[in-house]
């Protein structure tokens, strides 16, 4: 395809400022670069009568940085509040299993239910050999008629 004409003129990048990070400076002139390699080697799409200026399409990327960088942002800013959040609940609930781990009627309940359940294990064993022996039984009744 045809090749596009390679121009090199960019609007001048300006100085940093207050609201300017160094990272938007340098995503900013590496656009730059790689424009002007791509520009290089572009073919013309079909039905261009001509390609779009570079200032245009550097104007098109800055405000797609800067959209980003907001959107960054505010993703940053839920992130913290999340975190917070976060912190508060496990706080809470740390607070929480302090206060029922220092109850004493707990302790005694968790006692209690131990021996409970070992009471009922034991209910449950009995109970399964009382099935065993009355199965023989019958099996034995059974046999003898």
């Amino acid at each position: 395809g045809r090749q596009r004409p390679v121009s090199l003129e960019f609007p001048l990048i300006g100085p940093a400022n207050a609201s300017t990070s160094r990272r938007s400076q340098r995503l900013r002139t590496d656009f730059v670069t790689m424009a002007a390699a791509a520009a290089a080697t572009a073919p013309l799409r079909p039905g261009d009568e001509k390609p779009r200026s570079w200032q245009s399409i550097f104007e098109a990327e800055r405000l797609e940085l800067e959209r980003s960088e907001r959107v960054q942002k505010q993703l940053r800013d839920v992130l913290a509040t999340l975190r917070k959040r976060n912190d508060e609940l496990a706080a809470g609930n740390e607070r929480i299993r302090a206060e029922a781990q220092e109850d004493p009627s707990l302790h005694a309940l968790r006692q209690e239910l131990g021996s409970q359940e070992e009471a009922c294990e034991a209910v449950e064993q009995e109970r399964e050999a009382l099935l065993q022996e009355a199965a023989a039984h019958r099996r034995a009744a059974d046999a003898q008629r």
